[in-house]
């Protein structure tokens, strides 16, 4: 009634001081809720990759309950530089596995190639990620975007044409075995992976 701020704390109904158990209680519950409902998360995902690297963001990521929030720290992440291979690795791993849903999983691979797709190193798992991946519509728009990369080798397809045949629809499986065989006509082992995702279509 003042204008001043009081503060009231019970323990199952009952009036409590509000002590140092308290306070490490209300700690707690704060930095949760600040965890996951994703406040300031891009500056506090770069205030941990500063004090303390990649590896502590990633194991953040790990408490985070919610998938957009998750995302927004991934891609902080990632596109910070300087990552090393095994750094790389665990973030499409664990995106593929911490991600449930799958628009924005799909997202998120979205801007994890365009972050990482300059190492070659990592090409092969950014492609096989997509089989993590359950929509037809979303896997598909995210072989098509692989398929549109200037710099997308032999090996390259052979990946993608392995990821082609677990796509059950047969629309989307036509479409990107059309988009291949425009862009790519010679070499054994791409023309062997082509006939043998072809022969998956019904």
């Amino acid at each position: 009634p003042d204008g001043k701020l009081t503060r009231s704390y019970t323990y199952r109904g009952e009036p409590r001081p509000f002590d140092d158990e308290a306070r490490a209680w209300f700690g707690g519950l704060l930095q949760g809720l600040i965890r996951d409902g994703g406040y300031g998360a891009q500056a506090r995902a770069q205030r941990i990759l500063q004090r303390q690297g990649p590896v502590a963001v990633l194991d953040e990521i790990s408490r985070i309950k919610r998938g957009h929030v998750k995302s927004i720290y991934f891609t902080e992440l990632a596109k910070s530089g300087g990552l090393d291979l095994a750094v790389k690795q665990r973030i499409i791993r664990q995106g593929s596995e911490e991600i449930s849903w799958d628009g924005e999983k799909a997202e998120l691979f979205e801007k994890l190639t365009a972050h990482f797709w300059s190492d070659p190193t990592v090409h092969e798992s950014l492609i096989l990620s997509v089989n993590t991946v359950h929509s037809d519509g979303e896997r598909a728009r995210l072989l098509s975007h692989f398929l549109e990369k200037p710099d997308t080798s032999a090996k390259d397809l052979d990946s993608i044409l392995s990821v082609i045949e677990q796509v059950s629809s047969d629309g989307e499986k036509s479409r990107l075995l059309q988009q291949v065989a425009l862009r790519y006509g010679s070499g054994d082992p791409v023309r062997i992976a082509f006939f043998r995702a072809l022969n998956t279509m019904h």
